[in-house]
């Protein structure tokens, strides 16, 4: 009889720690299993992930190792103690199982041998593991797509960050001296009615800070407002002739006993 050559896969979590999910006592569970089933395994090779965490395949050497022997048919099983020693994240549990079984490797659990993916029930439990990754996979998509929209309406950026507003203030400001209004002016830069309003009153309190003489660095600290940014909309004022230059940090007056 030709046995079947197992590959043995190990994880431990760095936050998870228990007694009984060490790796000493997941390869002891696992190499009993072996032994009372001697006639029809024979151990290929271990893959052991130390103090991994399971949310995130990416960075655990040792199952990417196992993946890629899988892919060149180097072993006919996977053994583990538990399913979850696979990872925590399910739709990369389904996504493993899935392709092995395409390559005609099966997974077996020590702990839970019920769910064998080779037998009907498993079969069942391994295809509703998929469809309840597949249900979170685009969960998880429809989550960012909304979030990268409200972020857009937000900020006129997929990525919630505001660089895009940094170039469109410009056309914001002349926008609004050729006369048009703030709804008109939305639809040109895509921004909401109510960040075309800040933005423009934003303007408005730089003038006035830069007619009192504050630095770029004063205006930035009483906007709360990065000091570039400041910078960036002071200079194009100043390019209009609407304001004087402005100096970066308030230049303080030399003491006269000083200058004697």
């Amino acid at each position: 009889m030709i046995k079947k050559r197992v590959a043995i896969y190990a994880r431990v979590s760095s936050q998870r720690q228990e007694k009984d999910t060490t790796v000493e006592n997941q390869l002891r569970d696992i190499e009993l299993f072996i032994r009372q089933n001697k006639g029809e395994y024979q151990e290929y090779d271990r893959y052991i992930d130390s103090a991994k965490s399971g949310r995130k395949t990416t960075n655990r050497y040792e199952f990417k190792r196992m993946m890629k022997d899988a892919e060149e048919c180097k072993f006919d099983v996977i053994l583990v103690w538990k399913f979850d020693r696979l990872g925590r994240n399910l739709l990369d549990i389904a996504t493993a199982i899935e392709k092995c079984k395409k390559l005609g490797i099966e997974f077996l659990s020590v702990k839970e041998a019920t769910v064998n993916p080779a037998t009907p029930m498993g079969s069942f439990f391994s295809k509703l593991l998929l469809l309840v990754a597949e249900f979170e996979s685009s969960m998880i998509g429809q989550r960012v797509s909304s979030g990268m929209q409200r972020r857009k309406e937000e900020n006129g950026s997929n990525f919630g960050r505001k660089q895009k507003l940094f170039l469109n203030f410009s056309k914001i400001y002349e926008a609004r001296e050729s006369g048009k209004t703030i709804k008109e002016i939305g639809n040109i830069v895509g921004l909401k009615r109510s960040r075309i309003s800040e933005l423009l009153k934003e303007k408005e309190k730089i003038i006035k800070l830069c007619r009192q003489g504050k630095s770029i660095r004063e205006i930035a600290i009483e906007l709360k407002i990065q000091e570039r940014r400041a910078k960036k909309i002071a200079a194009y004022l100043h390019s209009r002739k609407i304001i004087p230059a402005v100096p970066a940090k308030t230049t303080k007056a030399t003491p006269n006993y000083l200058n004697s």
